[in-house]
């Protein structure tokens, strides 16, 4: 799961406190918010290609890594990213880019830490219940399949979380403001 998806997990974390210094020039603008959420769609899912490409090596330890490497990779480019999507409405913290990196951790929180728990506990905990079944296999291609369907259905997903990024934009557009 972070082999593949570490990039969007810090990234999308975050996903609109990155553009806090100029978030209320991006709802001024004429800028289709459904583009701006499809470009953060791309941007983390293209981390997770790369990711999944430079993985690839671990193959040569051991072949198993292959498949789970292809599991996490779509169940983060279909279910990771998404909830970073959603999440974003409701935990916006403004973040000055002005003042550096290297030990910067402004607009983390606890909420922050907190989002990884169910992230990685849905694909561990639908793992185990096929491996209790005695079938490891089958939970790592369950796995794999609910991040396909994610995937598919990415257009859709992306609506609903635009959706949700209308009814709550003010208060997003609020809490960035906050120094």
């Amino acid at each position: 799961l972070m082999m593949t998806g570490i990039f969007a997990l810090n990234y999308g974390q975050l996903l609109l406190s990155w553009n806090s210094t100029h978030f209320d020039f991006i709802l001024t603008q004429n800028l289709r918010i459904r583009e701006y959420f499809q470009a953060k769609y791309n941007l983390m899912f293209l981390s997770c290609v790369v990711l999944f490409v430079l993985s690839l090596p671990y193959v040569f330890l051991d072949i198993r890594f292959l498949l789970a490497t292809v599991v996490m990779f779509f169940f983060n480019v279909g279910v990771s990213i998404f909830v970073y999507m959603f999440l974003a409405a409701y935990s916006s913290k403004r973040i000055d880019l002005g003042k550096g990196g290297m030990f910067n951790f402004e607009g983390f929180g606890a909420s922050h830490y907190v989002i990884m728990l169910p992230i990685m506990g849905l694909p561990i905990l639908i793992y185990f219940l096929f491996y209790f079944l005695g079938s490891p296999i089958a939970g790592m291609v369950a796995v794999g399949i609910i991040g396909l369907i994610g995937f598919i259905f990415r257009n859709k997903i992306i609506d609903l979380a635009v959706q949700k990024f209308k009814s709550r934009k003010y208060i997003i557009a609020s809490d960035l403001r906050k120094k």
